[in-house]
C-alpha cells in the first residue's frame, strides 16, 4: 500500500473555478509561475494548461467555460477530462473568487511537498548503493532541494551596487532617462522600481509630458504599456504620430492640411506600429483591470515602463464602493507601486491637481506645490518622484493659447526619494505635443520671430 501524495482537490477546484469566475485570478497565478505541474490530479492539471494558454495566446479577458471547452477539445483532452459534467462541478463548487490567492499557496505548498518526497526518495535509493558517492549525493541533494522554491526577492545588494555603479560610470545613468537633460540632472533617471506620479491642471500637458518620457525608450525597443481610462487609444497614437513626424495632427481636422504633412504622419503611423507600445483605453476600469493587465504585459510583453492615466479616474471595486474616495485613491496608487515592485518596472501615474490658484485674474497663478495634489497625503506617501507641470507663473494667460506656438511651463520636482527638488523651466509646443528645454524653446521662439 502507498500513501497518498500531499494535494488538495478543494484548493484546486477552487483556483479553476476562480479562474473562471474573475480573469484576473489567471493573470495572479501566472505572475507566480503556476504551472500544470502544480496541480496534482491528471484533469486539473489539463484544464489549467488550457486556461494558461487562451490567456497567453489571446487574452485573460477571453478565459470562459465556452473557451475552455473549444481549448480542450483542440487538444483532445475534452472526454478524457470528464467533459461538461467535470466543468460544471468546479463551477459549482467554487462560490467565490475571493479565496483565490490563498488558495494558489496551498497548491503551492502541496506541490513542493510532493517534490520534496520525490528528491528524497530518489535520494534513498542511491543511498543504499555499494557506489554511492555521499558527498556527491549530499552534494545532489542540496541542490535540487534549493531548485524547488527560489526566493525571486532575494538580490545580492553589493552585486547589484557594483553594476549600477558601473553602468553610471559608463553611461551617466543607471535607469531609464528622461528625455529632458534638466530632469536627468536632478533625478538621475527612473530607476526601476520607481513610481513617479506626474500632475497637472487640465489642459496643461500632463498626458504629452508622459509621451515625451516614454517615446524615446519605446524607440530603442523598450516595451511599453499605457492604461489609460481617460483618453482613447486612437487619440493617443495621434500623438504619438505628431510627436515621431514633428507635425500638427490638430490640422487634419481642417481643410488648412498639406500633403507633405500627410505623407510624414503616414510615416510615422507605420513606424510606430512597430514600436512594442502596448495600450488599454476601457474607460470604467478598476485598479484590479489595471493591474491584472499589468502582469499580463509584464508577463507576456516584458513591459518594463507602465504608465496610468489618471489615477483619480479608475471606478471602485466592489469592496471600495463603501470607502472614502482618497482611501480609495491612496490603495490605488499602492497597488501600481507593488505592480512596478513585483515586476521591476517603472511606473508613472497621471494625476490631477486640485484647482486652488485657477485664474482670477489676467495673469497665471503661482506655482502648485504638492499638497495640491488631489488626495494629496495618500498619492504623495507611495510616489518615489512627483512632477508637478504648470505655466510659468505671473504670465500673461493669453500666453497660453492656441495661437501661442510655444508655452514657458516650469517642472516642479515636488519629490525626489533619492536626489534634490527644485524647479525646471522648459519649453511645451502644444501642436507637436512635445516638451523641449527652455533654452531649445527660446530659439524657436526667435527662429518664428524672424
Amino acid at each position: 500500500m502507498t500513501d497518498k501524495l500531499p494535494s488538495s482537490k478543494e484548493a484546486e477546484v477552487e483556483v479553476l473555478g476562480s479562474c473562471l469566475m474573475e480573469p484576473s485570478v489567471v493573470a495572479r497565478a501566472i505572475e507566480k509561475d503556476i504551472t500544470d505541474k502544480h496541480f496534482y490530479y491528471a484533469s486539473h492539471q489539463e484544464i489549467w494548461g488550457a486556461i494558461k494558454a487562451i490567456a497567453l495566446e489571446q487574452s485573460y479577458n477571453h478565459v470562459n467555460l465556452s473557451t475552455l471547452s473549444i481549448q480542450l477539445k483542440k487538444k483532445g483532452v475534452y472526454d478524457a477530462i470528464g467533459g461538461i459534467k467535470e466543468l460544471e462541478y468546479i463551477v459549482d463548487n467554487t462560490y467565490t473568487s475571493a479565496n483565490a490567492d490563498e488558495m494558489i499557496r496551498v497548491i503551492e505548498d502541496k506541490f513542493l511537498q510532493r517534490e520534496i518526497m520525490r528528491v528524497t526518495r530518489l535520494a534513498h535509493q542511491e543511498a543504499k548503493k555499494e557506489d554511492c558517492n555521499p558527498p556527491e549525493l549530499i552534494s545532489t541533494i542540496a541542490k535540487d532541494i534549493s531548485g524547488l522554491y527560489q526566493d525571486r526577492d532575494k538580490i545580492d545588494f553589493h552585486k547589484e551596487h557594483v553594476n549600477r555603479r558601473e553602468l553610471a560610470k559608463e553611461h551617466g545613468y543607471i535607469g531609464f532617462t528622461s528625455s529632458l537633460d534638466d530632469v536627468n540632472y536632478m533625478i538621475n533617471s527612473y530607476v526601476p522600481p520607481d513610481n513617479v506620479v506626474i500632475a497637472g491642471k487640465s489642459s496643461e500637458g500632463k498626458t504629452d509630458l508622459l509621451l515625451n518620457e516614454l517615446m524615446p525608450h519605446a524607440l530603442s525597443g523598450t516595451p511599453v504599456g499605457i492604461y489609460s481610462s481617460d483618453m482613447d487609444e486612437y487619440r493617443l497614437r495621434e500623438r504619438m504620430a505628431g510627436w515621431y513626424a514633428g507635425v500638427n495632427v490638430f490640422l487634419f481636422g481642417t481643410k488648412g492640411w498639406k500633403q507633405e504633412d500627410a505623407e510624414k504622419i503616414d510615416e510615422a503611423y507605420k513606424a510606430i506600429a512597430k514600436l512594442p507600445i502596448y495600450i488599454c483605453d476601457k474607460s470604467d476600469a478598476t485598479i484590479n483591470d489595471v493591474i491584472t493587465k499589468g502582469i499580463m504585459w509584464a508577463v507576456q510583453k516584458g513591459v518594463k515602463l507602465f504608465a496610468l492615466d489618471f489615477l483619480q479616474q479608475l471606478q471602485p471595486t466592489k469592496d471600495q464602493y463603501r470607502q472614502q474616495h482618497r482611501l480609495v485613491v491612496g490603495n490605488n496608487s499602492a497597488m501600481v507601486k507593488g505592480l512596478g515592485k513585483r515586476f521591476d518596472m517603472v511606473t508613472y501615474s497621471l494625476s490631477q491637481l486640485s484647482r486652488f490658484g485657477e485664474k482670477t485674474s489676467d495673469k497665471t497663478p503661482s506655482l502648485p506645490t504638492k499638497e495640491a495634489l488631489k488626495e494629496s497625503g495618500e498619492v504623495e506617501n507611495n510616489a518615489d518622484i512627483i512632477e508637478i507641470v504648470a505655466k510659468e507663473p505671473d504670465r500673461p494667460v493669453e500666453d497660453y493659447t492656441f495661437r501661442t506656438k510655444i508655452w514657458d511651463m516650469v517642472i516642479r520636482i515636488a519629490k525626489a526619494r533619492n536626489g534634490p527638488t527644485g524647479d525646471i523651466p522648459v519649453s511645451f509646443i502644444p501642436s507637436l505635443h512635445k516638451y523641449v528645454s527652455r533654452e531649445a524653446g527660446n530659439f524657436h521662439k526667435h527662429e518664428n520671430d524672424c
